[in-house]
């Protein structure tokens, strides 16, 4: 029953012809408005929805829709509070078969049940449609310079050692190994050391992994939630057939970690630099942990990488690392979508603009120049910790969301290698979803580690 839930066979549209129709800038555009103008929307109706437990009034308060509400969202309501309730009920039950010594065969069972309440906790929007162009794109919270300055404050110019300080190693449990479509699989949880909850990573391996196996540290983008979508071909968990292990864990306030009445990511976007900052600081801490536990656990080098805000966390922590021990710093890097520009990201970005971030940020007073203060805590100052020669980048010439100027500008300072520098005619979401089909970028990775 696992395999067949999470098998996923990659589609034709990745084959030629097909992919060289739509992995184009023409598609990033549709995907921007579709997620800014559709999607958020969509996520925040239904944050509201099963925040609420069926209260209209709780409801419209997260959505601000007026009464009274057709009975259509009233039914929907309901049904989301059904959908929430079991979903919370299949994951308690998944908890204690992963952590709790089950058999594989209550565990695979376990996460059937889970996998299945988490996509339907994503299902039955309909009713939300009419209300689209009504809805909130994020539930929004910004608070101006000085209040930031209050609740967070700047790094000191003249101690980076200080931004960013080694967390205590804290307990990690590992669950029972299943059988997954292509790979071994199985999960790791632990304590966040900056946010108290659990922090979840599931590991794909092979079936007979080798204790000197390369160790892949994978961090996903704002807004992306494997564990509770359905299951598509992956090029980076593809890399077990390679003899690597990949390690993908759950962002702060993604999946298994949202936040009561928030869509997963949202808190990252919604509170502007506050959220960024508060996201870098909690992730950047966790990602130690994994580091030092892949460390421990077994022989093989640690690559860190991730896509958009999964490869900002990793420049950064490839920055603060340096004044880490050895045990705590990646051997290599993969930055896919990325930049060294927070400022360009903030004020310049497509994604910011769209959901009106840039226009919330500049009503509370903040200008480009307002940032300089926290720009040490969230951009990649310094050199990193890792070579050049072990640094791959993949960039997309056509980025507007982390705009490819700010990428480019950090691959020439950081001096890497032509060869590592992988440059493509796309937008952000094309070139994330190009991975699959051209793999130049990960057959570079595998040949720099001799795979």
């Amino acid at each position: 029953m696992f395999d067949v839930i999470h098998n996923a066979r990659p589609s034709r549209l990745y084959g030629k012809p097909w992919r060289s129709l739509w992995l184009r800038p023409w598609f990033d555009y549709i995907c921007l408005k579709s997620v800014s103008h559709w999607l958020f929307p969509m996520m925040r109706g239904l944050a509201a929805a099963q925040e609420s437990d069926s209260d209209e009034v709780a409801f419209q308060a997260g959505t601000g829709l007026a009464a009274p509400l057709p009975s259509r969202l009233r039914d929907f309501l309901a049904d989301q509070t059904l959908r929430r309730r079991a979903y919370l009920s299949a994951a308690s039950v998944w908890e204690k078969a992963a952590f709790g010594g089950s058999s594989v065969q209550d565990l695979c069972a376990a996460e059937a049940g889970r996998y299945q309440a988490a996509l339907s906790l994503s299902r039955g929007l309909g009713p939300l449609v009419p209300y689209l162009r009504r809805l909130p794109k994020l539930r929004y919270d910004i608070l101006s310079p000085d209040a930031l300055a209050e609740t967070f404050p700047p790094a000191n110019p003249e101690d980076d050692s200080a931004s960013y300080k080694l967390p205590a190693l804290p307990e990690v449990l590992q669950s029972t190994a299943i059988p997954g479509p292509s790979a071994r699989e199985s999960w790791l949880r632990f304590v966040s050391p900056e946010l108290g909850d659990f922090v979840t990573a599931r590991i794909y391996e092979a079936e007979d992994p080798q204790h000197d196996s390369p160790n892949f540290i994978f961090l996903h983008g704002v807004g992306m939630e494997p564990e509770f979508w359905p299951r598509q071909p992956d090029a980076i968990n593809n890399l077990t057939a390679r003899g690597f292990r990949v390690i993908r864990p759950e962002g702060p306030w993604h999946g298994r970690r949202r936040l009561t009445g928030w869509f997963g990511g949202e808190p990252v976007l919604a509170r502007g630099p506050l959220g960024m900052l508060e996201a870098f600081q909690a992730w950047i801490g966790e990602v130690s942990v994994l580091i030092r536990w892949a460390r421990r656990r077994f022989a093989g080098p640690v690559i860190l990488g991730g896509v958009s805000m999964g490869a900002l966390t990793s420049q950064r922590l490839a920055v603060a690392a340096a004044n880490w021990p050895t045990e705590a710093r990646p051997d290599h890097l993969f930055l896919v979508a990325t930049s060294e520009s927070f400022t360009d990201i903030a004020f310049s970005g497509a994604l910011t603009r769209e959901l009106g971030i840039t226009r919330r940020m500049q009503d509370v007073a903040w200008q480009e120049s307002a940032l300089n203060p926290w720009l040490l805590l969230m951009e990649p100052h310094g050199q990193p910790i890792v070579p050049p020669e072990r640094i791959l980048m993949v960039l997309g010439d056509r980025d507007v969301v982390t705009p490819y100027a700010g990428g480019l500008s950090l691959a020439n300072r950081w001096r890497l290698p032509p060869e590592n520098l992988f440059t493509y005619n796309r937008g952000h979401f094309t070139l994330c979803l190009g991975l699959l089909a051209n793999q130049e970028p990960l057959h570079r990775l595998a040949a720099v580690l001799g795979r």
